[in-house]
């Protein structure tokens, strides 16, 4: 990775943490909740008997409650971001609150820790391998997922991933490199490559894109110069260690998956508004969507208003988001 795209991430990263981790602090202490979400468990199971998964880097899987082996389920996967975790995650985006209710697993592997301290995960060459270790968190996540499928029936045409920033980059590139195992996606705040001709899905799969328009971090209109992401190396001189690294905004991004899945040219609005940011007055939400894509594949944005790169996702948000994911299973 460039300096100027470490710069940039681990700036975010550290950031993000420090931040993240003293508001939760204050809202633990004060009412112990965030937004309108209570604030779920670790992630964590403190019996020792619990099954672990991943070898290395271990991770527990939340089995949903009344679970039948003989009726495969959903499992999703969530991916924190840059120098976060899979706990820190679950305080603003808590999918698990809904593992239970809806009946899916739940897993949320943590990455490698590099030598700042961070996790991260080596999704795009913008985000986050900052040491350029070339760690395979494609064939990890990958291996993980077969693992579970070994110990529990997992219905393979309904696995899905999400992510936050690093995480949501990372989602972007399993579903460049694995949508045989993906049926969907949900980024929140990541991007696809800068570069189209890195990524060459095998298969059409669902993508969602969550972006706050306000995200200073993960900006929502992309470092790329030029009109697309073929100029992606226009981006900033590489000799400028301040210059951000390239990577398309939110619509190029859905435009690309566009394309990838046979959808109309055109980002439509919906008309159907969301109140996805918990602290958003109304519904600040836009939906926007490509349409008339090929069986499995979509390309929708979520718009989110004046929102932030870490905003806590309302009810509402962690519902659709979930309705999204169950309506793009693998036909």
């Amino acid at each position: 990775m460039h300096r100027r795209a470490a710069l940039l991430f681990v700036s975010l990263g550290a950031i993000t943490a420090l931040v993240v981790a003293v508001a939760l602090a204050a809202f633990a202490t004060a009412c112990n909740t965030i937004g309108d979400i209570q604030p779920p468990d670790s992630g964590v199971d403190d019996d020792a008997s619990v099954r672990m998964f991943g070898g290395k880097r271990p991770v527990p899987v939340h089995v949903p409650a009344g679970y039948d082996p003989s009726k495969p389920a959903p499992l999703v996967m969530m991916l924190h971001g840059y120098s976060s975790s899979s706990t820190i995650t679950e305080w603003y985006f808590p999918m698990s609150t809904l593992a239970d209710v809806d009946g899916f697993f739940y897993v949320a592997p943590n990455g490698t820790v590099d030598r700042y301290g961070a996790r991260f995960w080596n999704a795009t060459d913008a985000c986050c391998d900052v040491e350029g270790v070339g760690v395979d968190d494609v064939a990890y996540l990958a291996a993980l997922v077969a693992e579970i499928q070994g110990a529990y029936a997992i219905d393979p045409k309904r696995i899905y991933v999400m992510g936050h920033s690093n995480g949501g980059f990372m989602a972007h590139r399993l579903a460049c490199d694995r949508p045989d195992v993906f049926a969907a996606i949900v980024s929140y705040a990541g991007a696809v490559w800068a570069d189209p001709s890195k990524c060459k899905p095998s298969a059409p799969i669902g993508i969602l894109q969550v972006h706050g328009t306000a995200d200073d971090s993960t900006i929502y209109g992309g470092t790329i110069v030029a009109g697309d992401a073929g100029d992606a190396g226009k981006a900033g001189d590489a000799g400028d260690a301040g210059a951000e690294p390239p990577y398309p905004g939110a619509k190029q991004t859905v435009a690309f998956w566009a394309g990838a899945n046979g959808c109309a040219p055109d980002l439509v609005d919906t008309g159907m508004p969301l109140h996805v940011d918990a602290d958003g007055i109304g519904k600040e939400t836009t939906v926007l969507r490509h349409a008339a894509c090929t069986s499995n594949g979509a390309a929708e944005l979520w718009s989110v208003d004046q929102a932030s790169h870490v905003f806590s996702f309302s009810r509402e948000g962690l519902d659709a988001c979930w309705q999204f994911l169950k309506a793009h299973a693998k036909p």
